[in-house]
């Protein structure tokens, strides 16, 4: 009994030699990869090329165009008419298209304020539904899983203009040749937690066919991040 009881302390002293001298680790910093605006992560902590559209590069000729951004500064990405329709242009990134023509095999995911825009039924996307003026930044980067179905050729986030970071008014009115006449209007005001913001876009021409196509979107928020949006397309 006495031999047992030896072995028995002498066992738990060596246990607690081994825990007093364990070593402890520093700890690991795990960075989400994604470069949506407003997650206020740098892009340096990207393990991939990003793009980002901000509102000088869609505003550079003075006719606010997000497709004509897109054409201009973002490598690998061009545009394909395929409809005759400047309104309706197929956007192929990599390879990959986001085209609002139903049937088109689409390989980019689009959101609009973090809701994803791709339509429920073959994932199409209409980009006339989206105002140009009303854009504040757009993000593209290549393929990532987090951005969910359709992202296998990459994605992109688009942001609209708020009360909170436009205040005031603007009206732009333009025109070229063909009978072309376009007009825009935007507003935003912020009153302490509530704010607001309405864009307006009025594109019309008398080519070969005449057209008028009247989008509007219009937004309220409070501070605490709830948000109310309308979105309109008259033509």
């Amino acid at each position: 009994m006495t031999l047992l009881l030896a072995l028995a302390s002498g066992a738990g002293a060596a246990h607690a030699e081994t825990a007093t001298s364990s070593v402890v680790l520093p700890g690991v910093e795990v960075v989400g990869g994604t470069p949506a605006p407003g997650s206020e992560l740098s892009r340096d902590h990207i393990p991939a090329a990003t793009e980002v559209l901000g509102p000088r590069d869609i505003d550079r000729t003075g006719i606010p165009s997000l497709t004509g951004a897109i054409l201009e500064d973002v490598p690998s990405a061009i545009l394909n008419d395929t409809q005759g329709n400047v309104f309706q242009p197929d956007i192929l990134f990599r390879g990959f298209t986001a085209s609002p023509v139903a049937g088109t095999a689409q390989g980019l995911a689009i959101y609009v304020d973090g809701a994803r825009f791709n339509d429920a039924f073959g994932d199409t996307v209409n980009w006339d539904l989206i105002p140009p003026s009303a854009i504040e930044s757009a993000a593209i980067e290549g393929s990532n899983p987090v951005f969910g179905l359709n992202a296998l050729g990459g994605s992109m986030s688009i942001r609209l203009k708020s009360g909170f970071s436009y205040q005031g008014g603007s009206a732009t009115a333009y025109g070229g040749s063909y009978g072309r006449a376009a007009g825009d209007v935007e507003y935003g005001r912020q009153a302490g937690p509530f704010a607001l913001c309405v864009t307006a876009d009025l594109p019309m021409t008398k080519g070969f066919a005449r057209l008028a196509l009247l989008t509007f979107a219009g937004s309220m928020q409070t501070s605490a991040g709830a948000t109310r949006r309308r979105n309109c397309i008259w033509a």
